[in-house]
């Protein structure tokens, strides 16, 4: 049965990749297919990251709800990354424009003259915490706006300032706009300029020049069609627990922060899906969550992968003109007896736009890595099985 499974998946890659490479939509078990070849891939890998000690919460437009009014903000998610950041390392407020533009700004721009159309509740309230400046900015000065406005957020709070002075973080903004091109700007260290930042803090340049490298891929890949966001899964993960198995040698990070969930210029950090599957640009959305919290979701995680079931081609699910994309929604944890995972689909579901977008959870795949092997499960395909993690170099143990 699992060999037959398999075989299937392995029959259906080709195809699969070729709708996949063309951004068209593809069933959820072509979807799992392009996955599984990924996973191969990853196996091919002899070097780790160049990234390895990065890592980012990724949100709609970085519009993090800190709000202590608000029951499901994002303040034990930033906590918890602040607290696994080095003493002296960075906070980092990461966006992107002008040559990708930020979705989320958009919906604030159109929102501000009136014209943001039938949104879901979930999206307009994820715009609350947008910066208002932005109206009437071109791209990517609007985003370099709301950028600094996040960061600022995370500096002028009571709690998170006193982390960062204890810590002595840098706490930095940059947003990616032509070529990739990432300029920093430390907040909180006015006399640094650039270079001394890469002095201090070499893995920025190191993600400079992943963002540019990822970025020139994305601009051959989809001829110019920059504006096109795609993807044929949208993913839910924990990064700080998907660290523990994809980047075991580094216990503390040397930049932590929040990125956008845009899928054309996300960091290929070793904290998740891009990285365990070899993804390129432009393949897959992705929310993160925090596996180990009762609420698991904050309102930023929902309104992130409900923009996605109504935004992004692909998986876009939930449209004005009807269903279009697969609503696919795998979950990664690292647990392989799916426990995890079972729980944050349960959390899910009880939201009635996500529970009509996976088709009360047809679409939601769970998956477990633990380092190890890999094991994916989807009832509705009629699909569990284990794939175990032979690389050629183990880049994840000492040991081996």
């Amino acid at each position: 049965m699992v060999d037959d499974c398999l075989t299937r998946l392995r029959q259906a890659q080709r195809e699969a990749q070729r709708l996949v490479a063309a951004k068209q939509t593809v069933n959820v078990f072509q979807s799992i297919s392009v996955l599984t070849g990924g996973f191969d891939r990853f196996q091919e890998r002899t070097m780790p990251s160049s990234l390895s000690g990065v890592s980012f919460l990724r949100i709609a437009g970085q519009a993090a709800c800190l709000s202590h009014n608000y029951e499901f903000n994002s303040r034990s998610e930033i906590l918890r990354l602040l607290g696994k950041i080095k003493p002296g390392g960075v906070f980092l407020m990461l966006g992107h424009g002008g040559i990708a533009k930020c979705g989320a700004v958009a919906a604030k721009q159109a929102q501000l003259e009136g014209q943001l159309g039938n949104e879901s509740e979930p999206v307009i309230r994820l715009l609350d915490h947008v910066s208002p400046e932005v109206g009437g900015q071109s791209s990517p000065h609007a985003e370099e706006t709301n950028a600094v406005f996040q960061a600022l957020k995370i500096m002028d709070d009571q709690e998170f300032n006193a982390i960062i002075q204890k810590k002595n973080l840098s706490v930095v903004w940059a947003v990616c706009s032509s070529l990739g091109t990432l300029k920093y700007h430390a907040l909180n260290r006015p006399n640094w300029d650039q270079n001394k930042l890469f002095e201090r803090h070499p893995k920025l340049l190191a993600l400079s020049l992943q963002m540019q490298k990822g970025l020139k891929k994305f601009l051959a890949d989809d001829h110019g069609n920059l504006d096109q966001h795609y993807a044929h899964a949208a993913f839910l993960f924990d990064p700080l627990e998907m660290r523990t198995v994809l980047d075991p040698f580094e216990l503390l990070l040397d930049i932590g922060g929040i990125c956008c969930v845009d899928a054309r210029v996300t960091p290929n950090t070793p904290d998740g899906y891009k990285y365990l599957f070899r993804l390129p640009p432009n393949r897959a959305f992705a929310v993160t969550i925090e596996t180990g919290n009762g609420n698991i979701f904050s309102q930023d995680d929902i309104a992130s992968l409900v923009y996605s079931f109504g935004h992004v081609s692909g998986v876009n699910s939930l449209t004005a003109h009807g269903e279009k994309g697969n609503g696919h929604t795998p979950i990664l944890t690292t647990d392989m007896s799916l426990a995890k995972a079972e729980a944050v689909k349960t959390a899910l579901l009880v939201h009635e736009i996500a529970h009509r977008a996976t088709r009360g959870g047809e679409t939601i795949t769970l998956m477990g890595f633990d380092g190890k092997a890999l094991r994916i499960v989807n009832s509705a395909q009629n699909i569990d099985f284990v794939l175990p993690y032979n690389p050629q170099v183990n880049i994840l143990s000492i040991a081996d």
